[in-house]
């Protein structure tokens, strides 16, 4: 409130000079201060919210990354299951390409339903 008080004191003291033109340049570049700290305000905000954005969207990779490598290991272990059970089942007699293919003795058929749209 002291520095307020001053700066109006220096200003009615400053009106009553012919130097108004400087005193109109000093409150010119005030103004275009205190705008130009809003503006650095406002981009501070704005970056530390890309900041934040960025950090998380850091760690969502990094969870889904884990995630897939958790199923990559799991399909490697059901591959190995399925191997070794279509071993016991065919007494060692089905290969490695026969299961990569589909084609085993035993195959189960699924039905499949066909659903088509309306075209208008």
């Amino acid at each position: 409130m002291g520095e307020e008080l001053a700066a109006a004191r220096e200003t009615v003291k400053l009106t009553g000079q012919p130097q108004s033109f400087l005193l109109e340049q000093l409150q010119t570049a005030k103004r275009t201060r205190e705008q130009l700290e809003a503006q650095l305000a406002t981009l501070q905000a704005a970056l530390q919210a890309k900041e934040q954005a960025a950090a998380q969207s850091a760690k969502d990779r990094d969870a889904l990354k884990a995630d897939l490598d958790v199923l990559l290991q799991q399909r490697g272990q059901m591959d190995s299951l399925k191997s070794m059970l279509m071993q016991k089942l065919h007494g060692g007699q089905t290969s490695a390409a026969g299961l990569a293919s589909g084609v085993g003795p035993q195959r189960i058929m699924y039905p499949t339903t066909v659903i088509t749209g309306q075209g208008s």
